[in-house]
């Protein structure tokens, strides 16, 4: 059983990883702390515990919080006592300020919006507002700056307009009862009424206010702003229901209450199971009891040492920033006149990718479904011969009890793949990477066994794989089928290859199974919602920063089509709203560029019926998808890309139409996260037939360039045992990426049993490892790169690796050409720029 301190150190730190979220997946928290009774500690001591690990030695605040007292304004005294870290920046309160000047009774005579612009900007009130001394100086003053004057009372028109439209939506109309009447006067009247009610809407506007400090405005602090806004409220129950109802009625995200109750919760949480929780769901409110605690360990022994693992930020950036308010205009200017070619020197225009292609280029013709599905087969055979082999191995010497672990590869097969002219999917490439893989683990296997007599061996590895067909239809009842399989003997699953419901059901079977899985190609955000789940590819957050980095630089678009390339300035979007990964991947994209409506497409499968779907426009047909598409390219063709988030063979059907349309442009650029040349074999080839089309995909490998030693050890096995390097498969990143999920699920149990020694290895184990160790600090050298999950030893291993290698390619006559590679390649050798000299920095991720 756990000790005390340890029940409180888990708790503390899922508490404390909910606060540290990305912003995109933060989520409100309400936590109600209950006494477990005489002999456990008190809530407040637990508070004050979890507070202690929230500020330096040096008295710094690691995290924004305050501990919030009663009184008649709640807001105030939040305001007033917030503690901010260092490198935040000064927060700004615009909606509380603006609820706090129009309730100002001193200034009863003024209009509410003229109290509310006086303070929101009160030296522009003055200047502007205040009437003018007699005095020459000052008459001389106001007609110099005239200009000034002018702005200043185009702001004061901007100010009530916006916040006219700004107070239409969001808490204030329900709060208010009812949308009509003009805001700042319905406000002052609220404001100057009970005090009960001046209080709850100060409260309200005060939450919005914290919650908006991360919004995407133009701030060098926002970035900085790594974690969530913690309350505490020490046995005041009203006082933290009132706290809790306006973060529920303002729908903020960022905010976090801890709360000391008295008496007693209906159905309380222990610490423990509370912690479970935190780490498994998404639950926003959480009753806990203090009684898994014992009364004679105090606030400071529970504190210890441990400090919350957040990056504190440097004050002293103040400094840098105000200098670059001068710089950064000039800098702009000379951007600019170098833009519009008033320097000098001129802008390179140079399409990015057109040199000789640096893949393989394949001379195999359109393979036929029967050809396909044999070498499907062939690796399938080969799989199972080696399965048979280390059976008989085992067999033949009993006296040396080998170790055998099976590994499930859960894939969808190669039935269903020919639809629609798809020659082929990702399936085989697959297949041959979970060839090589095993057969590497067997072969270190070979050499180094773990025996009865050498328990610090290497295991045999065993796949069994299991076809889910097409679309992964099968997924959840193969899973189920899994799941009861003996736990001493299957440890693990690979593959989950495609985002899809039927794969999203089959992840929650399987990982409340307790079996640890490993994703493979998959990148919806929405896979990462169980703690035993872990993928080998990076996910569609991190692939649509890349995206973004990635059009807004490179000289991707043909203006005029002329030989001049330019980077884009817009976007259109069609996505699949009946495929989570299409879904996921197009809202990310729309959200990232900040794309309008219009230029959002949702495009369903033919056949597929909707009711409601995303922002955006819905088209139910081909010919309507044309229209609309190229419409949208018609407006700016030349600074216009069209992002694909959806599988490459409706791609195709599309760009067969587009190409024949008189509506499209004769040019345009086309940018996907799938692999357009060799996902689906087309019956005819992408470079040639759409030679007007520009086309950038997405990969996690290319294995003839530029190789890593993992690559090279990928390529070695693949030649080896196919016998060449000119087929369809050699460089498809679906193959090494199989690959690198089962050597590093192999090697997660070799560690298990290695570290357990006589206790064996099984599945709970390995889920273990595959949840805080996965990989190790320095991580795997994998074929498609470093995987490394884990960022320190306190920290539980993320869903994706840190930094993976990205690669972006161009479709070319000569094979895929790299544009882009961010990441980690190998050991020491981290990409941190890419393009023409490395003139362009990867993204911070």
């Amino acid at each position: 059983m756990a000790s005390s301190k340890q029940v409180f150190e888990d708790f503390a730190t899922a508490v404390f990883e909910r606060v540290l979220r990305r912003r995109k997946r933060r989520a409100p928290l309400f936590l109600a702390i209950y006494g477990g009774g005489g002999a456990a500690i008190t809530p407040i001591a637990l508070i004050e515990a979890m507070r202690r690990r929230l500020t330096r030695d040096d008295g710094r605040s690691l995290v924004p919080h305050v501990v919030v007292k009663p009184g008649a304004s709640v807001a105030e005294k939040i305001q007033g006592g917030l503690k901010v870290p260092g490198g935040w920046g000064k927060l700004r309160f615009p909606q509380y300020q603006v609820f706090e000047a129009v309730g100002e009774k001193t200034d009863s005579g003024m209009e509410a919006e003229d109290r509310a612009f006086k303070g929101l900007h009160p030296s522009l009130y003055r200047f502007m507002l205040q009437p003018a001394g007699a005095d020459a100086i000052s008459v001389w003053f106001r007609r110099c700056l005239f200009v000034l004057v002018f702005a200043c009372w185009l702001e004061q028109l901007r100010f009530g307009w916006s916040w006219r439209r700004r107070m239409r939506q969001g808490w204030f109309p329900e709060f208010a009862g009812g949308a009509g009447g003009d805001f700042f006067n319905r406000a002052a009247t609220l404001m100057q009424g009970s005090d009960e009610r001046r209080k709850e809407a100060l409260l309200r506007a005060l939450l919005c206010d914290m919650d908006a400090a991360f919004t995407r405005r133009l701030s060098p602090w926002r970035r900085r702003r790594r974690s969530g806004f913690m309350l505490f409220v020490e046995n005041d129950d009203e006082l933290a229901d009132l706290i809790e109802k306006a973060a529920v009625d303002t729908e903020v995200r960022h905010i976090t209450v801890v709360s000391a109750r008295s008496g007693s919760a209906e159905h309380p949480l222990s610490l423990d199971r509370a912690t479970l929780q935190l780490m498994r769901g998404e639950d926003t409110k959480f009753e806990v009891t203090t009684a898994s605690i014992s009364a004679s360990i105090t606030a400071d022994e529970l504190a210890a040492n441990s400090k919350i693992k957040a990056r504190p930020g440097n004050s002293a950036i103040a400094g840098l920033v105000a200098f670059l308010q001068v710089v950064l205009p000039c800098a702009g200017g000379l951007a600019a006149a170098n833009e519009f070619g008033l320097l000098p020197w001129r802008r390179d225009v140079t399409c990015i990718g057109e040199t000789t292609g640096h893949g393989s280029v394949t001379s195999a013709g359109v393979l036929s479904p029967e050809d396909a599905t044999r070498l499907y087969n062939e690796d399938k055979k080969a799989i199972e011969a080696e399965n048979n082999r280390v059976r008989d191995l085992a067999r033949t010497n009993p006296e040396k009890k080998y170790t055998i672990k099976t590994v499930v590869y859960l894939g969808s097969g190669v039935t269903g793949v020919f639809d629609d002219g798809v020659a082929y999917n990702g399936v085989i490439p697959e297949m041959r990477g979970i060839r090589l893989a095993q057969r590497k683990m067997n072969e270190l296997a070979e050499r180094n066994p773990r025996t009865k007599d050498n328990l610090s061996g290497n295991v045999f590895v065993v796949v069994d794989i299991r076809e889910a067909g097409k679309d992964y239809a099968q997924a959840p009842e193969i899973a189920r089928q899994v799941v009861q399989q003996s736990t001493e003997t299957v440890l693990g699953v690979i593959g989950l290859g495609e985002s899809r419901q039927q794969t999203l059901d089959a992840l929650k079977i399987l990982g409340d199974g307790g079996l640890p899985m490993l994703g493979m190609g998959a990148t919806s955000e929405d896979m990462q919602k169980h703690p035993l789940y872990r993928q080998i590819s990076y996910d569609n957050p991190y692939q649509t920063s890349m995206f973004k980095a990635f059009v807004r630089q490179a000289n991707i678009i043909r203006v005029g089509g002329s030989d001049d390339c330019a980077p884009a300035g817009n976007a259109v979007v069609i996505g699949d709203p009946t495929d989570n990964y299409s879904l996921r991947l197009a809202e990310n994209i729309a959200a990232e560029f900040g794309i309008d409506r219009d230029r959002v497409i949702w495009y369903p499968r033919p056949g597929e019926v909707i009711s409601a779907h995303p922002k955006g426009t819905l088209v139910s047909n081909d010919t309507e998808l044309i229209e609309k598409t190229c419409g949208q390219l018609q407006r700016s063709p030349d600074d216009t890309v069209i992002f694909w988030p959806g599988r490459a063979e409706r791609l195709r059907d599309f760009l067969d139409k587009a190409k024949d349309s008189g509506a499209c442009p004769p040019w345009f650029t086309v940018v996907s996260g799938a692999d357009l040349t060799t996902t689906a074999v087309l019956k005819e080839r992408f470079p040639t037939s759409f030679d007007k089309v520009t086309l950038y995909y997405a990969a996690h490998a290319l294995v003839s360039r530029p190789p890593n030693s993992a690559g090279i050890e990928y390529d070695r096995r693949y030649v080896d045992t196919y016998k060449t390097r000119n087929d369809a498969w050699y460089d498809h990143w679906r193959g090494p990426v199989a690959y690198d999920g089962l050597v590093t699920m192999a090697t997660g149990i070799n560690t298990v049993c290695r570290e357990n020694g006589p206790a064996g290895c099984g599945r709970g184990s390995v889920a273990s490892h595959l949840r805080y160790r996965i990989g190790g600090r320095s991580g795997l050298r994998g074929a498609t790169g470093i995987l490394r999950f884990v960022k320190d030893p306190w920290s539980t291993a993320g869903f994706t690796p840190i930094e993976k290698r990205f690669l972006m390619l161009r479709a070319t006559p000569a094979g895929p050409s790299v544009v882009m590679e961010c990441g980690h390649r190998d050991t020491d050798d981290r990409r941190t720029a890419w393009g023409p000299a490395n003139k362009f920095e990867c993204p911070d991720t």
